[in-house]
């Protein structure tokens, strides 16, 4: 394995003035891909199979207010919410044991990890991922929908919304990550479920889930107005996902004992 490069995805410049673009980075194959006689005690190899590239990443690619301390042996770690440059960035990921030198891990455990460069081959420390039983389902599944924002949607729903069938949801940036889960489990406990987004696009996409009605923000002028119309009984679960104007406005839509 020694003779294989590591296939990596460096960060090289920071995005200036918050415009992101893939030029931030570089593919790297100049090292090799670490072998099992490389390894120290509780080491272990892995090898990507999925990754989770979310929004909040792109605040971790921008310039930093200053210049950030020596992070050599940060292990990709942000550092003052910004990751170096020349190193692969992190993210939640997926893989599979390739070698071990860990008792709690063996060739071929599938595994979990909160912060997994982007590199084909990685090597972390045993108490840095967390195993993951097979199941039968393919590994992609734990960075999608059985990963942490759906579980996120899970328990701000289900959790603190308590909901009860009949009651009306609102949910907020309905088509991303936690909110198109939202809106499929509302609509799964008998809610009506009004779903807010930016564009037409993803107007189609959210009634496609389920939704019963969408608010495109961009274009329904008054927020206060626009959530009436929808929800003229009021609405008794706001999932909320961006904050600002639009909370303001569903907060005068709210009924009694609504969450």
């Amino acid at each position: 394995m020694s003779a294989e490069r590591n296939t990596r995805v460096v960060l090289q410049s920071y995005a200036p003035n918050d415009i992101h673009s893939t030029s931030v980075f570089k593919i790297d194959a100049s090292q090799p891909v670490p072998n099992s006689d490389s390894l120290s005690d509780g080491q272990v190899l892995v090898q990507m199979s999925a990754i989770s590239i979310d929004p909040h990443l792109r605040r971790f690619i921008e310039e930093p207010p200053e210049k950030a301390p020596d992070t050599s042996e940060g292990a990709g770690l942000p550092t003052q919410f910004t990751f170096p440059l020349g190193q692969p960035i992190s993210s939640i990921g997926v893989g599979k044991v390739v070698a071990s030198a860990s008792p709690l891990f063996r060739a071929g455990d599938q595994i979990r990890a909160e912060y997994f460069p982007w590199e084909k081959y990685a090597v972390f420390p045993d108490t840095a991922i967390t195993p993951i039983r097979d199941t039968g389902r393919p590994l992609t599944d734990y960075v999608g929908v059985l990963g942490m924002t759906p579980f996120t949607a899970y328990l701000g729903l289900v959790g603190v919304g308590a909901p009860t069938a009949g009651e009306m949801l609102l949910v907020s940036a309905a088509s991303g990550a936690v909110g198109q889960i939202a809106v499929q489990l509302g609509k799964a406990r008998g809610l009506r479920v009004i779903g807010v987004v930016g564009s037409d696009e993803k107007a189609d996409y959210v009634k496609s889930i389920g939704a019963d009605a969408v608010l495109n923000y961009k274009t329904c002028g008054n927020y206060v107005s626009a959530i009436r119309k929808l929800a003229p009984e009021g609405v008794d679960i706001y999932f909320d996902n961006v904050g600002g104007e639009l909370l303001d406005a569903v907060l005068l839509n709210l009924n009694t004992r609504a969450r």
